[in-house]
């Protein structure tokens, strides 16, 4: 067993290194045979098959996480696909009676962060709901989750492109990816307020949630008299909450892409954070 002091360093990719952006197929689920045949006036085809229909500009962010346009009622069959645990609403105006229904009748958790609609020259988008939601977003508790304003462009490309920063895209792909959604309306103000995005003051910098199940902390609780070290598993969100009590810190498939471990001590995990170090 290595001494708890050991560091193992991983040798990233290039930081600004261009990314691929893939596009996913949702498949539906499979209904059970004892259900009800479906209509044309639930909105079937001829079949008997059920037509799911997704919102405005919906895509896949990533694992767990999507965007789209304002859904209606006729989106919500697909919506229930998705098997969402949360949305992020970033209008100003109160959700429609029927979206709150069905977020109540499928357990989804509503989050708004209510940004004015501006058009340029007036644009003006509020840093502060940006870093707020994008803490939600972060959060794979809240994962599934669906992003979505008006028309799923500006607003929602704005979050979308500060994410993107987050995951160490290069700004050519973000505002590829902005403007694939934009397309015309394309403001330039969206892309230079992504572009002047700070993300220096993030401690948990994901690069996919494609590992997020994996990806855990294990603090190290004690060790006994014959150095075997006893630890417990922890969420990775609150770990700045938990290293004021714990000796040392082993994070591991933090880089699963990679293929190694990760091992580091808390001493030198304070360090890569900035913050003060600890008394022993």
């Amino acid at each position: 067993m290595p001494s708890m002091m050991q560091v193992v360093k991983v040798q990233h990719d290039d930081d600004d290194a261009c990314r691929i952006i893939e596009v996913a197929v949702v498949e539906p689920p499979q209904h059970s045979p004892s259900a009800r045949p479906c209509t044309a006036g639930d909105g079937c085809d001829g079949s008997g098959e059920e037509l799911y229909t997704p919102p405005l500009n919906f895509a896949m962010v990533d694992t767990g996480v999507f965007r789209s346009g304002f859904p209606d009622t006729a989106n919500f069959s697909f919506l229930q696909t998705l098997g969402l645990r949360s949305i992020i609403y970033l209008c100003p105006e109160p959700y429609p009676e029927p979206n709150v229904e069905f977020l109540k009748s499928n357990g989804i958790h509503l989050f708004h962060f209510g940004i004015d609609g501006c058009k340029e020259p007036f644009v003006n988008i509020p840093e502060d709901t940006i870093r707020e939601a994008l803490k939600v977003v972060l959060d794979v508790r809240n994962h599934p989750l669906l992003i979505h304003c008006k028309r799923g462009k500006h607003r929602t490309g704005c979050l979308v492109g500060c994410l993107r920063k987050l995951q160490r895209w290069c700004l050519t792909s973000v505002f590829d990816e902005y403007q694939r959604f934009a397309a015309a309306k394309a403001r330039v103000s969206d892309q230079r307020f992504i572009e002047l995005f700070d993300i220096s003051t993030f401690k948990y910098l994901p690069t996919s949630f494609s590992s997020s199940k994996s990806l855990y902390l294990k603090l190290v609780t004690k060790v006994d008299d014959n150095g075997m070290a006893h630890w417990r598993d922890v969420d990775p969100l609150t770990v700045l909450e938990e290293l004021e009590t714990t000796d040392f810190v082993i994070l591991e498939e933090v880089c699963k892409s990679h293929g190694v471990e990760f091992r580091i001590s808390r001493v030198h995990l304070l360090q890569i954070l900035n913050v003060d170090k600890p008394h022993f």
